[in-house]
C-alpha cells in the first residue's frame, strides 16, 4: 500500500484494496437487514443510520462521506440504537490494535505482519481484512451468514481470546463498537485516509472460528455439560445424613470437584 501520510508507514503491495465507506459496508452486511449506526465526529447528523435498503439516496450519503474526518461505523446490525438490548445481527470478529500514545510514527504493515505472526503461533485463522487506520489496525474475520444476537455470549468469548492473543483495546469485545470508517480520513494521523486489505477473500462460517479460537469446540463443550448434568444428578440424589459439619463438609468438597472440573486446574 502506497503511504499516504507523512509519518505513517505502510509498505506497497499488490493484494486487492478496500478504499470506500461503500466497500466497508459490503465487506462486512453483504445481505444487511437492519441498520448500522455510524458516528460522523462533528457532523450533523452525527449518529446517522445506515440502513439495508440499497437506493440511490443510502448510496449518495456513503459517497458523500469519501474523504469525510473521523467517521466510525457499527460492525454489527441494530433494531434502532446501539444498544446491546437492540442486538440484531453480529457480521464479524474484530479487534482493534491502536497506537494510543498519540505517537504517529507507526509501522502500520509491521504490525499487522506481527498480528498475522500471532495468529499463526497460535493456529488461529488469519483475518479477512486488514484496515489501517493511520494509528494502528482492525482486523475484521468475516462472517458467511450473520448470527443472531442469542449468540452473543460465545461471540464475545471469541472477542476476548482474539483481543488477549494479539494484545488489542478490551473494547473490541464491545458488540456495539463503532470502528473507523474505510474511506474516511484521520485526523489523529495528520488526515490519513483509512484503507484496507483484502487477507482471506473466503468468508469463515463462526463455527469454524469458534473451534480454532476457543479453548474447547463446540462438541467438546456439550461433553463437558453432560458429564457436569450427569454428576450434579448424583448428586441431588444424595440423602442428607450426619451432623450438619458432615453436610457441609461434603458441599465444600463437590464445590472443589465442580471447579476442578470446569477449570481443570482447581480454584483459579
Amino acid at each position: 500500500m502506497a503511504q499516504n501520510g507523512p509519518s505513517c508507514q505502510v509498505a506497497p503491495h499488490t493484494i486487492p484494496l478496500l478504499e470506500t465507506p461503500a466497500d466497508h459496508r459490503a465487506a462486512l452486511a453483504p445481505d444487511q437487514r437492519s441498520a448500522m449506526i455510524a458516528w460522523c465526529k462533528g457532523q450533523k447528523p452525527a449518529w446517522p443510520k445506515i440502513t439495508a435498503d440499497v437506493h440511490k439516496a443510502m448510496q449518495d450519503r456513503l459517497s458523500r462521506w469519501v474523504g469525510q474526518p473521523d467517521t466510525f461505523i457499527t460492525p454489527n446490525e441494530f433494531n434502532g440504537w446501539r444498544l446491546i438490548k437492540l442486538l440484531d445481527r453480529i457480521n464479524a470478529l474484530y479487534v482493534d490494535i491502536d497506537m494510543h500514545d498519540g505517537d504517529c510514527d507507526v509501522d502500520m504493515q509491521r504490525m499487522a505482519w506481527d498480528a498475522v505472526a500471532a495468529l499463526e503461533r497460535a493456529h488461529a485463522p488469519p483475518p479477512n481484512v486488514i484496515v489501517y487506520t493511520g494509528r494502528g489496525i482492525h482486523l475484521y474475520w468475516t462472517l458467511s451468514e450473520a448470527l443472531p444476537a442469542a449468540a452473543l455470549p460465545r461471540w464475545q468469548a471469541c472477542q476476548r481470546a482474539l483481543v488477549k492473543l494479539l494484545q488489542g483495546d478490551p473494547q473490541s469485545a464491545d458488540a456495539t463498537r463503532v470502528l473507523r470508517m474505510i474511506g474516511t480520513t484521520n485526523t489523529k494521523a495528520n488526515g490519513w485516509k483509512v484503507t484496507a486489505e483484502v487477507v482471506v477473500p473466503q468468508r469463515y462460517t463462526f463455527d469454524e472460528l469458534a473451534d480454532a479460537i476457543l479453548p474447547f469446540t463446540r462438541a467438546e463443550i456439550r461433553d463437558i455439560s453432560a458429564a457436569r448434568a450427569k454428576k450434579q444428578a448424583k448428586q441431588g440424589n444424595r440423602k442428607a445424613s450426619g451432623t450438619i459439619f458432615d453436610r457441609w463438609h461434603l458441599v465444600y468438597q463437590d464445590l472443589h470437584r465442580i471447579l476442578d472440573f470446569h477449570w481443570f486446574g482447581g480454584v483459579p
